[in-house]
C-alpha cells in the first residue's frame, strides 16, 4: 500500500509540477534593456529589439547574440521579406537592413526625423514605414531611398499630433495603417489601394482608443488593439475591436479598465493580445480560441509590462517587455495557471443618482473607491470597499464623474457616475 501511495503522489508531483509550468516560462537574455518588440522567422530564429539593443537567437530564446549594428537607436519595429532580408525601424527616422539575416545591420537614409512605429514590405523593392506626426515612408529600390508620403493626418489637430502607429499590407495594393493622437481617445484608420502612393481616410472615431496594432486575416477581416491613454480619467477602457468590412465599421470584442493593450497577434482561431496597467506590476496576457467570442487571462510570470506578442505557430509564441524579459510558450500559453478575469464593469444604480447610490464590484475585497471631477481632483474617498458600497453624492454638484474602485493588489476598475 504505501509503494502504491508513493508513486501516486509522484506521479501527482509531476502532474501538478508539469501543470504549473506549462504556459509561458522566462528566457534569459543578454540585456535589461526595455524591448519594444519582436520578430520571428521560425520557431527558433528570431529577434528581440528595444532601446538601443538588438538580440538574435537560432535556438528557440536558449542562447542569445548581439548582431552588428551600424547605429543606435530605440528600435520599434522589424520586418523581413525572406530568412535573408530584413528592415529595422526606430527613433529619428532610423531604418537598417540587413542582407545576411541579421547578423549585420547597416543604415539607409531616411528622409524622416521622427520616431518610425511600423515597418511592412510588398516585395524586396516597395516597403512603407509609419510613425509620428502621421509620418509615411516609402522605398521602390530595396531601401536605397525612402520618399516622404502626403498623409491624410500629416498636421494633427489644434490639441494633439497624430500618430500612425502601425501598418499592414494584405496584397501587393492594399494596406492599411492606423493610429491616433498623442493623446486623447480618438482612433484613425487610413487605407492605401496603389501601394502606399496615395492615402485615404476609412474611419475615425472619438470615442474609441487609439489603435496600436491591427491584424488583418484577408482585405475585410481585421482586429485591433488600443490603448484609452493614462492621461484622460475618462477614458477607461481599452478595447479589442473587429471589422468586418475593412475597416469601415469597428465593434468591440473585449474590454478592459486596463491602460494598455499593446499588441494584437492571430494564429488560427486564436486571438492573443497583451497590455498592462500603469504603475507597474499589473501585467495583462489574454486570449481567445474562439475568434474573439469568449476571452481568457493567463499567468504573466514576472513581466510587468508586456509589450509585444509575437506567435510563430499554433503553439510556439513570444512575449517581451520590460528589463529585457522575453516570455516563451510551447503550448499555446494554455495551461493551469490560468487568472480569474478582473471584472469588466462596475454597477452604479441608480445612474443619474441624485442622492445615494450603490456601487457594486464583484471579487473586490480590502478595496477603495474614489470618485473624481472632470479635472481629475479626487472629490470623494471611501477606504474598506468589499464589493460593494453605498455613497452619499448629494453633495456633488451636476455634472459627469469618474468612479474608480482600486484593490491591495493594484487592480482597478473605473466607470462613470452621472450627478443629476
Amino acid at each position: 500500500m504505501k509503494t502504491r501511495n508513493f508513486y501516486f503522489f509522484l506521479v501527482l508531483f509531476i502532474w501538478i509540477h508539469y501543470q504549473s509550468f506549462s504556459q509561458w516560462s522566462n528566457l534569459t537574455t543578454n540585456t535589461s534593456e526595455f524591448l519594444f518588440g519582436e520578430y520571428f522567422l521560425n520557431n527558433d530564429t528570431g529577434f528581440v529589439f528595444g532601446n538601443t539593443v538588438v538580440l538574435k537567437t537560432t535556438d528557440g530564446g536558449t542562447n542569445w547574440s548581439s548582431p552588428s549594428l551600424a547605429i543606435l537607436s530605440q528600435f520599434t519595429a522589424m520586418n523581413f521579406i525572406n530568412d535573408n532580408i530584413g528592415y529595422l525601424v526606430g527613433d529619428g527616422g532610423s531604418i537598417l537592413k540587413t542582407i545576411d539575416g541579421g547578423n549585420n545591420w547597416f543604415a539607409q537614409n531616411s528622409p524622416a526625423n521622427q520616431l518610425l512605429y511600423a515597418v511592412d514590405f510588398i516585395d524586396s523593392l516597395q516597403g512603407v514605414a509609419v510613425g509620428e506626426y502621421a509620418t509615411i515612408i516609402k522605398t521602390f529600390d530595396g531601401g536605397q531611398t525612402w520618399a516622404q508620403i502626403p498623409s491624410p493626418y500629416l498636421f494633427g489637430d489644434s490639441l494633439f499630433h497624430y500618430e500612425l502607429r502601425t501598418i499592414q499590407f494584405i496584397n501587393d495594393s492594399t494596406a492599411y495603417a492606423a493610429g491616433g493622437p498623442s493623446g486623447g481617445t480618438t482612433c484613425i484608420f487610413i487605407k492605401t489601394a496603389d501601394g502606399g502612393n496615395t492615402w485615404n481616410i476609412i474611419y475615425e472615431s472619438y470615442d474609441f482608443p487609439v489603435f496600436l496594432q491591427i491584424e488583418f486575416i484577408n482585405d475585410t477581416l481585421g482586429f485591433a488593439s488600443g490603448s484609452c491613454h493614462n492621461n484622460n480619467p475618462f477614458c477607461y477602457r481599452s478595447k479589442i475591436l473587429k471589422t468586418m468590412d475593412g475597416g469601415n465599421s469597428w465593434a468591440d470584442v473585449y474590454f478592459d479598465w486596463c491602460d494598455e493593450l499593446r499588441s494584437i497577434d492571430i494564429v488560427g482561431d486564436f486571438i492573443y493580445s497583451v497590455g498592462y496597467y500603469w504603475g507597474g506590476y499589473n501585467p495583462i496576457i489574454i486570449y481567445s480560441s474562439d475568434f474573439g467570442l469568449n476571452w481568457n487571462y493567463q499567468n504573466a510570470l514576472n513581466l510587468s509590462y508586456p509589450y509585444q506578442v509575437f506567435f510563430t505557430d499554433s503553439l510556439t509564441g513570444y512575449i517581451v517587455g520590460d528589463s529585457g524579459k522575453v516570455l516563451k510558450t510551447t503550448n499555446g500559453g494554455v495551461g493551469f495557471n490560468e487568472i480569474t478575469p478582473i471584472p469588466q464593469s462596475i454597477n452604479i444604480f441608480p445612474n443619474p443618482v441624485k442622492g445615494y447610490c450603490t456601487i457594486k464590484v464583484p471579487g473586490f475585497l480590502n478595496a477603495s473607491l474614489l470618485i473624481y471631477d472632470v479635472t481629475g481632483r479626487a472629490v470623494m474617498m471611501q477606504q474598506a470597499f468589499n464589493t460593494q458600497t453605498q455613497i452619499n453624492a448629494s453633495s456633488l454638484t451636476q455634472g459627469i464623474y469618474l468612479a474608480e474602485v482600486k484593490d491591495v493588489n493594484g487592480r482597478s476598475v473605473k466607470g462613470k457616475l452621472l450627478k443629476e
